[in-house]
């Protein structure tokens, strides 16, 4: 049986992030409470299980299985964590939204209902995501083309 922390901690992270205790994240991916424990302590999962954990962490496979000592999460300073005094207005808003999304997700009568609604979510995430990012270079873009002129 193959094993490595590593790859344990990863899984904990996502988790951890998503909010879950190892019985709900267990339920989303169609398995027990002691294969997830397990998966945590260190016992590498088979590939499509991989995948679903993955799936539902907003992660690539890879992100979960690589060797560098980067933490999934990408902390932006020290423990990874912020306090709500650290978050902007903005974002403490999205997650107080986000949040009441899960639990209307969870409440959703049927399994195939969930998958549906998760799927979209995760398209219209990667769309904000994607779109965010683009909007960032184009700001550093401009503010860089601001200092030059600036200093010439």
């Amino acid at each position: 049986m193959a094993r490595d922390l590593a790859i344990g901690v990863r899984l904990r992270e996502i988790r951890k992030r998503l909010g879950l205790t190892q019985q709900e994240f267990a339920e989303r991916l169609g398995l027990r409470r002691l294969s997830v424990a397990r998966y945590e302590a260190g016992r590498i999962p088979r590939m499509n299980i991989l995948k679903e954990i993955a799936r539902a962490g907003g992660v690539s496979v890879a992100a979960l299985i690589t060797t560098d000592s980067e933490s999934i999460a990408s902390p932006v300073h020290g423990s990874g964590t912020f306090s709500d005094d650290e978050l902007p207005l903005l974002l403490i808003r999205l997650l107080r939204r986000l949040r009441r999304q899960i639990v209307a997700i969870n409440a959703l009568p049927s399994p195939i209902a969930r998958r549906s609604y998760e799927h979209r979510s995760k398209i219209i995430l990667s769309r904000a995501i994607r779109d965010l990012a683009e909007y960032r270079a184009l700001v550093e873009r401009h503010s860089r083309r601001r200092d030059r002129k600036r200093r010439s």
